[in-house]
C-alpha cells in the first residue's frame, strides 16, 4: 500500500537529469511512489542509472518509475510522457507531492538538449498543479540564465496560493 506517518508521498522529479538521489533513497521502500522524467541515461549523465527497467526492488518493487526522454524532446512529447506519469501518481492516490523541478529541460540550456519553451513550462506547471495536491517544489537544475527566471515563473504561476 505504500505511504508514511501522515499520509501518501509523491515524489516526481522533472529535471533535466535522473532523480538518481531519490532513486536511491526509496529504491527499496514502498513508503513514497518515486518517479523520473530526464534524459536517457543511455547518452547523458548519470550513465549508471535512470533506465526504464528500474522498477525498484523488495517492498519498493513497482514504486519507481524512470521516464528517459531522448535528445530534442519538445513540449509535445514532453506532455504526453508527463501526462503518463501524473496517472501514476493520481492511481497511488497520495495526500502530498514532492517535485524537484529542474529549468534545464529548457530549449536554450547549455547543460540539456530538450526543447521544451517557456509555453511548455507553463503547461507542464498546469498539469502538475491540476493534481490538487498540497506541493512542496525543490528547485534543481537551470543554467540559461536569461530565461531561467521567466521559465520559473511560468511554471510556479499555475499554482495557486494556499488559501488559509
Amino acid at each position: 500500500m505504500g505511504g508514511i506517518e501522515g499520509g501518501r508521498v509523491a515524489l516526481l522529479d522533472i529535471d533535466y537529469h535522473c532523480g538518481n538521489g531519490s532513486q536511491d533513497i526509496f529504491y527499496d521502500s514502498a513508503d513514497v511512489l518515486t518517479i523520473s522524467l530526464h534524459a536517457d541515461p543511455n547518452h547523458q549523465y548519470p550513465y549508471f542509472t535512470g533506465y526504464a527497467d528500474e522498477t525498484g526492488s523488495g517492498s519498493g518493487l513497482g514504486y519507481h518509475r524512470n521516464f528517459p526522454l531522448p535528445p530534442g524532446t519538445d513540449d509535445a512529447a514532453y506532455l504526453q510522457t508527463l501526462d503518463e506519469a501524473l496517472t501514476l501518481i493520481r492511481n497511488y492516490n497520495p495526500q502530498y507531492l514532492v517535485l524537484s523541478f529542474g529549468a534545464d529541460i529548457f530549449a536554450g540550456d547549455p547543460l540539456g538538449d530538450f526543447a521544451i519553451t517557456t509555453e511548455g513550462f507553463a503547461a507542464i506547471g498546469q498539469r502538475v498543479a491540476g493534481l490538487g495536491l498540497p506541493t512542496l517544489i525543490v528547485m534543481e537544475g537551470g543554467y540559461n540564465t536569461e530565461a531561467l527566471g521567466q521559465n520559473t515563473c511560468a511554471f510556479v504561476g499555475k499554482f495557486e496560493k494556499v488559501k488559509r
